[in-house]
């Protein structure tokens, strides 16, 4: 599965971007956070149907996340259960093969 990642809730309460910005990312049609990201996976592979092997993260934020801190976030949360990837913000991502 890709899962948007886009930022960590402290990087962007302590960073760059004028107030209004940051209201409009954590808002309802905003972007999905590390933690909001991990805990939908993690309801995911809760459920009956625990077929979820590879969760990509996607869309992470120049300036309000980064690669290890969004893998930290879900490994914190998921374990080992799944094992996590990440599409590349500005070049050519690692290839995936997913099977059904």
């Amino acid at each position: 599965a890709y899962i948007e990642s886009n930022h960590d809730v402290d990087m962007l309460r302590t960073g760059p971007y004028p107030e209004s910005l940051k209201a409009r990312i954590r808002g309802p049609h905003g972007h999905i956070s590390n933690l909001e990201s991990a805990c939908l996976v993690r309801d995911a592979i809760s459920g009956p149907d625990r077929r979820l092997g590879l969760v990509v993260h996607c869309h992470l934020s120049e300036h309000n996340n980064t690669p290890s801190v969004a893998h930290a976030t879900h490994r914190r949360l998921l374990g080992d259960e799944v094992r996590l990837g990440l599409a590349s913000r500005g070049g050519v991502s690692e290839r995936y093969v997913v099977v059904r």
